[in-house]
């Protein structure tokens, strides 16, 4: 089993990364790594370029391909605690909803913040990793189906 780094910023990150993606994704390639993920945060700017850039390696190296993994990290609003999250997208249903998801944030003291209630309601296709432990289950915050 390898290890798949999930939590990789682009130069899309601003003040938070500076590294281009074809150079993630030409380490990947060097390191064999299966799976690539980019989480800038708050946006989703840098995944087309991300698509491409795996789509151009896979081309050129059929016998060891990378797979994208779709995702941005979060900030979720559980009551009065602000979450950053990372979400990562499994399937098209996934993507879909990290746009939703995105496009439903709102500005809390500077920082783009999603409410539990959209995140709850968009989940479906996602993988959500918390970032920190909190002193409180959020699981409250959720439906469960």
């Amino acid at each position: 089993m390898s290890h798949i780094p999930y939590q990789i910023f682009s130069h899309f990150s601003i003040q938070r990364a500076f590294g281009h993606i074809s150079d993630y994704v030409k380490r990947a390639g060097e390191l064999k790594l299966p799976a690539l993920a980019i989480t800038d945060q708050h946006s989703l700017s840098g995944l087309i370029e991300f698509s491409q850039e795996v789509a151009k390696w896979n081309s050129k190296h059929p016998d060891q391909k990378i797979m994208p993994i779709l995702g941005c990290q979060f900030s979720v609003a559980f009551g009065d605690t602000v979450a950053p999250v990372i979400l990562l997208s499994r399937s098209k249903i996934g993507w879909m909803n990290l746009i939703k998801i995105l496009g439903s944030s709102y500005d809390k003291g500077g920082v783009s913040v999603i409410s539990h209630k959209i995140f709850s309601e968009h989940n479906e296709g996602l993988i959500c990793i918390l970032l920190q432990i909190y002193p409180e289950p959020i699981e409250k915050y959720f439906e469960h189906s």
